[in-house]
């Protein structure tokens, strides 16, 4: 899974800078890569507006419970990956500087570089992050990007992702879990089907659950029945 999260995550990358250049900025983003049940690839993007960071993992913790419950219930065959894309200073800090483990705070350092991130994670729970420096230049009024490589992070590295990781979380919990009804116990926090036993849900309409989830692609409300 290892080389297939890099090419993803690589091609993330041109995706960012197609935003930058496009948009003229980064939005955090999470694309959500998974087959159907009638083996079609899916990838749903999804813009990640709230910056604050423990709202943010719960709503990927939410949507890992969603798709967790997609997968009980044979709606999603498979899921892929998931790879979260994300701007972010970044401190240059010089050899004997990193070997005395002194490292500037990337908003006081007056050599930061701005660089665009991505991160990935596999079904496997390895997390993977590569990044490159951002830059632009201003012809005829309008400013163009494109991206540097940055020396320690040519290659993708194993990482830790407390975003990436909720969302697997969530979505591992109700996998692993054989008893329906604790999985309905687990979908409590949505509104729509609280104090609903596991029939209950699936008969109300389980597509409409994503509509609590809030910032969702359409293509998941038209998941095949």
């Amino acid at each position: 899974m290892s080389e297939l999260l890099k090419k993803k995550i690589e091609k993330e990358l041109e995706t960012g800078v197609k935003m930058l250049n496009d948009l003229g900025s980064i939005q955090p983003m999470i694309s959500i890569d998974f087959v159907l049940d009638d083996g079609k690839e899916t990838i749903v993007p999804i813009m990640i507006m709230d910056d604050n960071k423990p709202k943010r993992d719960m709503f990927l913790n939410g949507l890992g419970i969603l798709f967790g419950l997609y997968k009980t219930i044979g709606r999603v065959k498979e899921l892929n990956s998931i790879t979260m894309l994300s701007e972010a200073w970044m401190s240059v800090v010089k050899k004997q500087d990193a070997e005395m483990k002194r490292y500037p705070k990337p908003s006081e350092d007056p050599n930061r570089i701005e660089a665009l991130i991505v991160s990935g994670i596999g079904v496997d729970g390895v997390c993977l992050m590569t990044g490159k420096e951002i830059v632009s230049v201003e012809v005829k009024g309008k400013r163009h990007f494109s991206l540097n490589e940055i020396t320690h992070m040519k290659d993708a590295v194993v990482v830790e992702s407390t975003p990436l990781k909720a969302f697997m979380d969530g979505f591992n919990r109700v996998i692993n879990e054989k008893d329906k009804e604790k999985i309905a116990f687990l979908m409590q926090g949505f509104t729509l089907f609280k104090d609903k036993t596991f029939d209950e849900m699936l008969k109300g309409g389980i597509d409409v659950l994503v509509k609590q989830v809030g910032g969702l692609s359409s293509q998941i409300i038209n998941l095949k029945k």
